[in-house]
């Protein structure tokens, strides 16, 4: 393993740009004094029950870390680390969830789907949603309807 050294030229970091390998870096965080973040198990827990429950309401990431014990800075670091995503991201992603279950189960406004998921709007849910999934919540909407009428056509 290459020695670890700073470099004082801009745009450098204390990694050499070949050690940046996965497998290589906890081991060089470790010997330059810094831990990978990462929460509990009951943190998590903790966490995305918190966060499961503001899908129609706005949540305070401050309220989430001080269930968990941390500083919000640390706790949306940690929650990356452990989940892979920020806290916002796998939020959002809940709420389209949610979202795609309410848009198929039922023939109500996506205006009212939207603010039921938190969305502020109509709008926001269809420029999130078709970021997500490529499509907008009325053609998501349609395409289920023709799967769904396929699938009765067949006798399933």
């Amino acid at each position: 393993m290459k020695a670890v050294q700073r470099s004082d030229a801009p745009g450098t970091g204390l990694l050499e740009k070949g050690d940046r390998d996965p497998l290589i870096l906890p081991r060089q965080c470790a010997l330059i004094g810094h831990r990978p973040r990462r929460l509990a198990s009951w943190q998590v827990d903790t966490a995305m029950r918190l966060l499961r429950s503001g899908l129609g309401r706005p949540v305070s990431i401050a309220e989430i870390a001080r269930a968990c014990g941390l500083s919000p800075c640390y706790f949306i670091k940690a929650f990356t680390g452990t989940v892979g995503t920020s806290p916002y991201t796998w939020l959002i992603d809940r709420r389209v969830e949610m979202a795609c279950v309410l848009i198929g189960a039922s023939s109500r406004p996506l205006a009212q789907i939207a603010l039921e998921c938190g969305f502020c709007d109509q709008s926001h849910l269809t420029r999130t949603f078709a970021k997500r999934l490529g499509t907008t919540p009325a053609r998501w909407r349609q395409s289920q309807i023709r799967d769904g009428a396929a699938e009765a056509g067949r006798g399933e």
